[in-house]
């Protein structure tokens, strides 16, 4: 391997361009390295277990997508609307995206659920949305389409939540129907991304706990949730795509279920569960991806610390990926060019 010049590899070359925006909100910033690879073919290799130059930055390296052509993107951000399945979105008064109109859930009866809309998915602007993004974005990052909802938030959003949490109880028949619907309506999407917008890698939200503790048991997302899941990460892996789970919330000990779908990765709050443990627990079955805001200290070398802390930990079993967040938008620390340096290391030394 050639020596490292990190003077010359950190070099900024400007900010990579951005297209649309992330459900209303626009992107943030990332400064473009002088790298010796670009992070696309970093990450690429990085999760095909090959040869990498750096533990890849989640936030900076790819680059999530939510086209407006999709009815979802449009319906959950800052105005509101209509989703894909006639649910109604209203904007909230706190500065958050929109959510769903409260008091008269679309589904109030699980049965009923062949009389929703049916999504005409090939109908939407893929192909002028897809020239748009790819002009744009360039070839440099690895691009993700996001897929929204998946499979008990979408329950959720048609049901309530205290409707739909009964319903996997009373109706699991009922229910595990409509996810099946709900694959080929997510699978019809992902393969979209990967012809219009040239797309690597898709990422399916669905939460399946709370900040404290999961929703339900393993059983019930073994029983319910992971055959549908894993027929859709099957067809995502067949068209070439990485598949990422999100789970938001304490869903440590649900895991396991994202493992058996053949998800490639799990992006997990730091600020809910502890990752690091995660990632010695399931580390070799699945690549783990963190995100945390960086200390609000103005003491430099406490924020130094923490970021080699957590490039370490994610770095140390070639399992995790991380990303930082900013918390003091004045602070002149660059933290992704430090974060950069010190994943670069972190390779050179196990070299």
């Amino acid at each position: 391997m050639a020596e490292m010049n990190l003077s010359k590899e950190t070099e900024k070359q400007g900010v990579y361009a951005t297209a649309g925006t992330w459900y209303g909100a626009p992107y943030s910033q990332v400064t473009k390295l002088n790298a010796p690879i670009t992070p696309r073919e970093n990450m690429k290799r990085y999760l095909a277990g090959k040869s990498y130059l750096w533990i890849p930055d989640a936030l900076c390296d790819q680059v999530d997508i939510t086209p407006d052509n999709i009815p979802d993107v449009v319906a959950c951000g800052y105005e509101g609307g209509i989703d894909s399945f006639g649910v109604e979105w209203v904007p909230l008064q706190n500065g958050l995206p929109s959510f769903v109109k409260p008091g008269d859930p679309k589904l109030k009866d699980i049965t009923d659920w062949r009389n929703l809309p049916k999504p005409d998915v090939d109908s939407w602007d893929w192909e002028g949305y897809g020239k748009l993004y790819t002009k744009t974005l360039g070839e440099d990052r690895f691009v993700r389409g996001v897929l929204l909802s998946g499979y008990f938030e979408r329950l959720i959003s048609l049901m309530d939540f205290g409707n739909a949490a009964m319903a996997l109880l009373d109706e699991p028949d009922e229910v595990s129907a409509l996810f099946a619907h709900l694959t080929d309506y997510n699978i019809a999407i992902a393969e979209h991304y990967k012809k219009y917008f040239h797309a690597d890698g898709v990422m399916l939200h669905d939460d399946w706990a709370s900040q404290r503790s999961p929703f339900f048991s393993l059983d019930t997302v073994r029983r319910l949730i992971v055959p549908h899941m894993k027929r859709l990460v099957d067809r995502v892996h067949e068209i070439g795509l990485v598949f990422t789970h999100h789970c938001c919330g304490n869903c440590f000990d649900l895991i396991p279920a994202s493992i058996e779908t053949g998800a490639d990765t799990c992006q997990l709050q730091e600020n809910t569960m502890d990752i690091a443990k995660a990632i010695e627990t399931y580390g070799s079955k699945i690549v783990i991806e963190g995100y945390w805001s960086l200390p609000e200290s103005t003491v430099e070398e406490v924020v130094k610390q923490f970021v080699t802390d957590i490039v370490k930990k994610m770095g140390s079993s070639r399992r995790g990926l991380y990303s930082f967040y900013e918390t003091l938008p004045d602070r002149s620390f660059d933290a992704r060019e430090y974060a950069y340096r010190e994943a670069r290391k972190l390779i050179e030394e196990n070299l």
